[in-house]
């Protein structure tokens, strides 16, 4: 998914507009937070994950399921 991170500020701060144009696509509409991220890596990390093997987990905030 699109990850709002110091990298992607700099290109939304030479592309006005592209952030709100890009979250607009989002079922959300809305970037995702690294803290998203970390949550779902802390959570694989611990004892509630762990009969989960052989997954791929799609951090995307929905647009995969959209279509």
């Amino acid at each position: 998914g699109v990850i709002d991170t110091p990298m992607l500020q700099g290109w939304f701060e030479a592309s006005p507009g592209m952030r709100e144009a890009i979250a607009k696509m989002l079922p959300g509409s809305r970037l995702g937070e690294p803290a998203e991220i970390g949550d779902v890596v802390v959570w694989l990390c611990s004892d509630d994950a762990r009969y989960l093997s052989g997954e791929s987990l799609v951090l995307d905030g929905g647009s995969l399921a959209r279509g």
